[in-house]
């Protein structure tokens, strides 16, 4: 029954995860997911655009280690219900973020994103058919990958197909943001990050052939933003 189990969650995996996966919240959804090794709280929230928060409280997940064994199945489609009612919240936070007040405090936390790679945008928030949860930078000279705010390490690996070698920091809670499509990692998880901090190696690009690429995210509890607006608020990209 186990392997009955792992095989339809390795089927869902294999037709959902992805750089431009769009996932149907109310409807697509399996009703768990079967842990495997490598596996972290993070990777499957991201999967599945889930806040990790909920789902860690729908499957009594302590913090702030978050640990989940490798066998196990989380509950997923409660979390996924709940997380839909939160984005319905978020939009009337910002809403009342815009109104004025006195008190810098009201309202959300707010998060001076910068650039993560210096280069173009290719592929752009929303574009492609599923849309792109993120944007696509080519690397114009050097690829250097940078946190794009001050966070922590919650995973560093290559198991969730589509994203190649991934990095996911979490800031203040609420917002993580993905690097995808690395080369060489050069932080762990558990690492606090301070922003402008290396995440990969640096890459050369020495001729037109040659090309380096980052996937990058920002989700706020679970759900995908458009990176670009929030990032050109520091400038805009080199060639942009």
């Amino acid at each position: 029954m186990a392997a009955k189990t792992h095989l339809i969650r390795l089927l869902w995996v294999l037709s959902t995860a992805g750089c431009t996966s769009d996932i149907d919240l109310s409807e697509r959804l399996p009703p768990g997911h079967y842990v495997l090794q490598g596996d972290t709280l993070y990777s499957i929230a991201l999967q599945y655009n889930l806040d990790y928060r909920e789902l860690a409280k729908l499957n009594r997940i302590a913090a702030p280690g978050y640990r989940i064994n490798p066998g196990e199945i989380l509950r997923i489609e409660k979390a996924a219900r709940k997380t839909t009612t939160q984005e319905k919240r978020a939009d009337e936070a910002e809403q009342a973020e815009e109104r004025p007040t006195d008190d810098p405090l009201v309202g959300k936390i707010r998060i001076e994103w910068d650039w993560p790679m210096k280069g173009v945008v290719r592929h752009a928030f929303g574009s492609g058919r599923p849309p792109n949860r993120g944007i696509d930078i080519q690397a114009t000279s050097v690829a250097e990958v940078k946190a794009a705010a001050d966070g922590k390490v919650v995973y560093a690996g290559s198991d969730i197909k589509g994203y190649g070698n991934l990095i996911i920091l979490e800031h203040a809670g609420d917002y993580l943001s993905t690097y995808a499509s690395l080369q060489q990692l050069a932080v762990e998880e558990g690492d606090d990050i301070r922003q402008g901090d290396r995440l990969m190696k640096p890459t050369s690009v020495t001729n037109s052939r040659q090309q380096a690429w980052l996937h990058f995210e920002i989700r706020q509890q679970g759900q995908p933003l458009d990176p670009k607006p929030l990032l050109e608020k520091k400038g805009p990209g080199v060639g942009d």
